[in-house]
């Protein structure tokens, strides 16, 4: 996995535009301990049973936002991203918001194997993404840098050799997720 800080002036003043507008939403629902979403249990139980929460229990409460609420947004993203890998199909594979508190749960996106690209913002920097390593056999918290964060790695759908993962935040978190699928001569 790779993980940068990545610095971007449209993409600042894109979070500055979004957490103005999302500051005030109404959260009626009760948050979830931070152990829910990514505990070590959490993933044992996961791992045990096979079930991976992409496909049967929900990811956990971040808000997925619309794309066509965002697509200028994303169309420059896209673009940015073509630049990074110049001969990849890129698609949107995901963009969520965190509010303080929340996350998502342990999963592997095994039914869509590609390289993953994700561009967060983390407010303050108090926020991870936290991953099982197969090698190691443990378990990696990689916190977030303040600002825009950009992570790639490898999604596969090997039974033996999945990439679990999970989020959690403590501050205001926007992520924005592609699918980066080598196919372009």
């Amino acid at each position: 996995m790779i993980h940068q800080r990545f610095e971007d002036e449209y993409l600042d003043e894109m979070a500055n535009r979004l957490l103005y507008e999302w500051k005030d939403l109404d959260i009626n629902y009760p948050k979830k301990e931070e152990g829910f979403y990514t505990s070590d249990d959490s993933l044992s139980l996961a791992m045990e049973s096979g079930v991976d929460v992409d496909q049967n229990f929900g990811k956990g409460q971040p808000f997925d936002i619309e794309e066509s609420y965002l697509i200028k947004d994303q169309i420059y993203i896209t673009k940015m991203l073509m630049g990074r890998f110049p001969k990849c199909s890129i698609s949107r594979s995901g963009f969520f918001y965190y509010p303080p508190g929340e996350g998502m749960r342990w999963h592997t996106n095994a039914d869509t194997p590609y390289l993953r690209c994700y561009l967060n913002y983390s407010q303050n920097g108090d926020s991870y993404f936290k991953y099982y390593d197969q090698e190691t056999k443990k378990t990696v918290v990689d916190m977030d840098f303040p600002g825009w964060n950009i992570r790639h790695f490898h999604i596969n759908n090997e039974k033996d050799n999945l990439f679990w993962h999970s989020v959690y935040s403590r501050t205001h978190r926007i992520s924005v997720g592609f699918r980066i699928i080598n196919n372009l001569k």
